[in-house]
Formats: C-alpha cells, sequence, structure tokens
C-alpha cells in the first residue's frame, strides 16, 4: 500500500454501497463508490485507496468501551473515509469529522403494501357515483325529450288535419285515412333526427371514457397499506423494527420525540433483511431506517413494501473522516460543487429511481374516478343538441301549421 492510499471502511447498504463476492474476489459498487471516485478526481488523481469491509453492519454507538460500528472503525485511526449512510450528530462530531450533506432526508418508516385486486362492482369503479345517477337521469330525460317531439308532432298534425277539414280541403273520410296511414313529412322528423344524431355522439364519448377508465381500474391493483405513520403505530399499539447500534435506534432509545417515547417498548431491534422478514411475517407493523434506504428497499422486488408518513429525526447523510482528518476540505468543496452543478442530483437519480424493479407508472396510472366536471363537456353539448333540436321542430310544426291554416296543402301531401 503507499503512504498515498486511503484506507476506506465500507458495509454492506444498498443502494449506497453494494459488496458482492460471488467469485471470491469482493467487488463493491454504489452510489457512494461513484460519488468518492469523483471527489477523488478534483485531487489530480493524487489519491487512491483500499477498501475493507467493517466487521460491524451499522453506524456505530457509544459504548463504555468507545465507539462501535463505521463510527469506531474511523476514531480507532483503523479508517481514513467511512463509505455509509452516516447521519451527522452531536456525539459522533466529537469522535470524528463530518463532511457536508450529500443527502437531506431523515428517519422514514416502510409498511407492507397490501395490494388489492378488482372487486366484483370494479365496473362501477370508473365514474363517480353522482356521475352514474346523472348519466341514469340523462337517458331518462333524452327518452323523454323524444317523446315530448313526437306528441308535439302528433298534436300539430291533429290541429293540421283540423284545420284542413275546416277549410274544405278534404273529408272526414280523408283525414282519418290520413291520420292512420300517417304522415311521412310530418313537423318534427328533422329535429328527432338532430337529436338522435347528437345523443349517440353523447353516448359514444361516454363509452369511450368508461371503457378506458374501467381497462385502467381492472388493470391496475389497489395499493392498501394499514400503518401511515408513527401515530397509527401508537394507537394500534404496533410493533417497529429499527436497525441497532445507531442514529435510527438512539432516536427511539434516547430522544424526547413524544411518539419515540411512547413506542419504546415496542421497538425491535433487527439486521435489515432481519426487519424485512419479520415485517412480512406479519412480527412487526412497519420498520425504521433511513429514507433513502427504505426508498430504494421499496423498489426491489416483490414490491410488496410502501415508504408511508412523513421523514423525521436526523437527516444529513455525510461521509465520515478521522477527527481533524486533512481530507475535509477537499470533500466538502467537492460535495458543495456538485450540489450545484447536478452532479448529486444526477446520482440520486441513477442508483434510486435507476435500480427500480417495480413498475412505479403502472401503479399511477390513470385510475382515478371520472366526475361531473371531467364529462362537463359532454353534457353541454347534448344541452346544445336539444335546443338545437326544439328550435328547428318548432320551425317545422310552424310551417305546417301555417301551411294547415291556409288549406293549401292537399291530402296528398299528408299520405
Amino acid at each position: 500500500m503507499s503512504a498515498s492510499a486511503l484506507r476506506v471502511v465500507v458495509a454492506h447498504r444498498p443502494p449506497f454501497v453494494f459488496v458482492a463476492n460471488s467469485t471470491g474476489n469482493p467487488f463493491y459498487y454504489g452510489l457512494l463508490i461513484d460519488l468518492l471516485n469523483k471527489i477523488l478526481t478534483t485531487s489530480n488523481g493524487t489519491l487512491s485507496y483500499n477498501i475493507y469491509v467493517s466487521p460491524t453492519n451499522a453506524g456505530g454507538s457509544l459504548t463504555t468501551s468507545g465507539w462501535t460500528g463505521i463510527v469506531g472503525e474511523l476514531a480507532k485511526g483503523r479508517a481514513d473515509v467511512a463509505l455509509f449512510p452516516l447521519t451527522r450528530t452531536a456525539a459522533r462530531l466529537e469522535a470524528i469529522d463530518c463532511t457536508f450533506s450529500y443527502l437531506d432526508q431523515g428517519i422514514g418508516l416502510v409498511a407492507l403494501d397490501l395490494n388489492k385486486g378488482p372487486g366484483p362492482l370494479s365496473v362501477l369503479a370508473p365514474f363517480e357515483i353522482r356521475l352514474w345517477v346523472t348519466l341514469l337521469c340523462t337517458v331518462i330525460g333524452v327518452a323523454l325529450i323524444f317523446w315530448g317531439l313526437d306528441r308535439w308532432g302528433r298534436w300539430m298534425r291533429d290541429k293540421q288535419l283540423a284545420a284542413f277539414k275546416q277549410a274544405g280541403a278534404i273529408t272526414d273520410k280523408e283525414a282519418q285515412r290520413a291520420k292512420l296511414k300517417g304522415e311521412q313529412r310530418r313537423g318534427g322528423v328533422v329535429a328527432v333526427g338532430v337529436l338522435y344524431v347528437v345523443y349517440c355522439f353523447f353516448c359514444l364519448i361516454v363509452l369511450s371514457s368508461y371503457t378506458a377508465n374501467l381497462t385502467s381500474f381492472l388493470s391496475v391493483q389497489k395499493s392498501v397499506v394499514e400503518i401511515s405513520g408513527l401515530e397509527d403505530l401508537v394507537n394500534k399499539s404496533a410493533f417497529l423494527a429499527v436497525i441497532p447500534n445507531g442514529t435510527n435506534a438512539a432516536y427511539f432509545t434516547s430522544s424526547y420525540d413524544a411518539l419515540a417515547l411512547q413506542l419504546r417498548d415496542r421497538v425491535r431491534f433487527c439486521d435489515t433483511d432481519t426487519c424485512l422478514r419479520w415485517l412480512r411475517e406479519g412480527r412487526v407493523a412497519a420498520f425504521a431506517s433511513d429514507q433513502p434506504q427504505l426508498t430504494y428497499l421499496a423498489a426491489q422486488q416483490p414490491c410488496d413494501l410502501a415508504v408511508v408518513g412523513q421523514s423525521f429525526g436526523p437527516s444529513n447523510l455525510v461521509f465520515g473522516l478521522q477527527k481533524n482528518s486533512p481530507l475535509r476540505p477537499l470533500f466538502d468543496d467537492a460535495l458543495q460543487r456538485f450540489a450545484e452543478d447536478g452532479t448529486l442530483t444526477a446520482l440520486r437519480r441513477a442508483w434510486f429511481e435507476g435500480l427500480s424493479q417495480c413498475d412505479q407508472l403502472g401503479s399511477q396510472l390513470g385510475n382515478t374516478k371520472l366526475g361531473i366536471g371531467q364529462m362537463l363537456g359532454a353534457f353541454v353539448l347534448l344541452v346544445a343538441g336539444v335546443v338545437v333540436a326544439f328550435c328547428i321542430g318548432t320551425v317545422e310544426n310552424l310551417r305546417w301549421w301555417g301551411r294547415g291554416r291556409s288549406g293549401s296543402v292537399g291530402v296528398e301531401c299528408m299520405c
């Protein structure tokens, strides 16, 4: 090892650091590995590093014998740099140096996501109840309008026949025959046709919207999460899983947060894999850890986890360095520059969104119920069609009524 080679301690904590050992040779990668490489490039290539795995996969806590975990490796001088989602706290600042933060999100909760498939009444799901009632009233109303236009035309036709008889244009026998046979061109025929076309177009819009939204409801499962935050854990007297020997555990064992105090007796300590297994087995209701890590875990198969509630507790994730380390200015300057030029944002996007194994778009597909507001344009079109139909019907009936009054139309016009 050269004199300039940094001793870097890591622990397996995806997506920050992955420790792979499938071929017998350890292989390290992750967000912090990429970020460290970018930071060291700003030193003009004068620094190299060697990685070793921490014996404890935890940030570390202060005990009677000193610091444990990752912080202990730095405090005892065995490592120069720590690659771990390390939270900056007042106690740790007394033992080690912390750089500027590269991620601020705090502690989060992940709960089991019970996906709910389409139920027996899913055929009614695309529309809100008010829209269904409005459509039912619309169908009945349009049927009454058709009936009204027909009755209006018949009434005008009867008035025509009476006028023809009074004018002597037709006899009673011819009037009866015309009434039984029906008039092929009586008033209101065009009006009914216009209303029919508009109503068919309205039905086409409604059916298209229904079909599109029904497909969404039948293909997308609904998320059902029973826990929405620390308050639910307290109210339901549920158990909470937490990784020991770190700031997350310290928050629930020594903080003055009222909710954390009430949950203190129901906290169960476990490593990440065990906590997730307990969560899926129902032994705990939620798992508390760094929110970025939970976001990554929730995006992995079998996609049965959901990050719930708002973050809380310490939020600054930093690089850990030895106390009074000469590396701190290099790291701080690089992190400040990366925060301003978008490098940190690009790395977060690549290692969180880029590694997602779950169909995030599918879970957010447009499965919102359609209401009257979204369908208002179709109803306006229908109302306009009704108004136009009545206007045309009025013109037709008045025209035929005028002919009847003048007696200028013979029975051949009605047969």
